[in-house]
């Protein structure tokens, strides 16, 4: 096989490795706003969670011995607590989204750098302008 064959198997596997990547790049970019949105609906439940266990305590504290006002503090307690720990998973995800886009993102730069070395093409480096210095 001759070397410009190979070279044409290697480019148009990156081409499509290229082409794969871009689309799961979309894909990720695209579900940015639902992560936004869960991350945001996730913290206001946890806070409005959290401030019905407030109440409950308080209402609680008024009449320690009533078993039901105790039974009610305990839920909005566990509640709460539920609720803090999906927010923090929301933002959590949200979180790791954003670090995948930019490792996918970093991914495909080296892969179009490697493309171009195999195509031939020269690659571009930015030099500071130093008469503005």
């Amino acid at each position: 096989m001759a070397s410009g064959q190979v070279i044409n198997m290697d480019s148009a596997s990156l081409v499509n490795k290229i082409a794969a990547d871009k689309e799961k790049l979309v894909k990720l970019k695209n579900s940015i706003p639902d992560k936004e949105k869960a991350k945001k609906e996730t913290a206001q439940q946890a806070q409005e969670s959290a401030d019905d266990n407030r109440r409950a305590a308080n209402n609680l504290s008024d009449n320690s011995q009533d078993k039901k006002l105790a039974r009610k503090a305990n839920s909005k307690a566990g509640d709460a607590k539920s609720d803090a720990r999906k927010a923090r998973k929301a933002a959590q995800d949200l979180e790791d989204l954003y670090k995948d886009i930019q490792r996918l993102t970093e991914k495909i730069e080296k892969e179009q750098k490697k493309l171009d070395k195999l195509r031939g093409i020269p690659e571009v480096r930015v030099q500071p302008d130093s008469t503005h210095a």
